[in-house]
């Protein structure tokens, strides 16, 4: 038997796993009809990436005591993700 790293999917894993797709879909019918207007999709693909990441690790290292504090922060973080996707 082989051992095997499995990332199970989160919420915001699937979103930017589906908005990447929708860019490289737009993208490659932009080039096939030769329209110009779409050409930052790698830039695209790497701000959201970034905001993912930043999620991300805002969830897994906050230190706050008081639950609720916490949540709010994790939250604000989410908002801000949802936001630039």
């Amino acid at each position: 038997m082989t051992k095997t790293h499995v990332e199970y999917p989160t919420d915001i894993g699937l979103l930017f796993d589906a908005i990447r797709k929708i860019i490289v879909l737009t993208a490659r019918l932009h080039d096939e009809y030769d329209l110009s207007e779409w050409r930052q999709h790698q830039f695209n693909i790497k701000q959201i990436k970034r905001s993912l990441r930043q999620t991300q690790l805002k969830k897994r290292h906050q230190r706050s005591s008081d639950e609720r504090i916490k949540q709010q922060h994790i939250g604000a973080a989410h908002q801000d993700y949802l936001y630039q996707s």
